[in-house]
């Protein structure tokens, strides 16, 4: 149990990250 807890954080942070590079791409596009 304690282990999909901590995937899920590491999924959590993944798509975090992704999602700032996402925006950061798109403020350098603008």
């Amino acid at each position: 149990r304690e282990k999909l807890v901590d995937e899920r954080k590491s999924l959590k942070e993944q798509i975090r990250k992704l999602t700032e590079l996402l925006s950061s791409r798109k403020s350098i596009l603008q």
